[in-house]
């Protein structure tokens, strides 16, 4: 697989060591510019259905959200988030043949960088397959590098 958007691996971690099921993690790129994070893992599932899906899915965006949301506390000097809503959750066919789940979330905070944050989420041979990834500034580009992203996943994955 090449590395997704041409982002170059930076990092991994065998989170099997410390617990069966919690799977692996890789990351691309350098945090702070693009950068995206990669993780497969079964939490010792026989079987997951889309039930399993759609509530691990809900809680990866939601911490997601809390991460971007503290890390703007953590700025202070009045920065706040310029959008009433900055989620955007949808259901795609990206991974073949389930149900896959894809959270947008862009912050315009006052006084910071723009960030564009997605996630996106499926299911690959009865294994959690989930996506982050964090870019600055333009929100066009960003997304235009997340869906290049993507299709090498799905390609990666036929």
């Amino acid at each position: 697989m090449n590395p997704p958007g041409g982002i170059p691996l930076t990092d991994s971690h065998n989170y099997e060591k410390d617990s069966r099921g919690a799977g692996y993690g890789l990351q691309f790129g350098e945090i702070g510019k693009s950068w995206a994070t990669l993780f497969f893992y079964d939490q010792r599932r026989r079987k997951i259905r889309n039930v399993h899906l759609l509530k691990e899915a809900s809680q990866a965006g939601a911490d997601a959200m809390k991460q971007r949301l503290l890390s703007f506390t953590e700025m202070g000097g009045g920065t706040h988030i310029a959008q009433k809503q900055p989620v955007n959750i949808k259901e795609t066919g990206d991974f073949p043949s389930v149900i896959q789940v894809e959270y947008e979330i862009f912050f315009e905070p006052q006084g910071a960088p723009v960030t564009n944050d997605f996630l996106t989420m499926g299911v690959v041979n009865n294994c959690y397959v989930k996506m982050r990834f964090s870019s600055y500034g333009n929100r066009k580009s960003s997304i235009r590098k997340f869906d290049a992203i993507k299709r090498q996943m799905r390609e990666a994955f036929e």
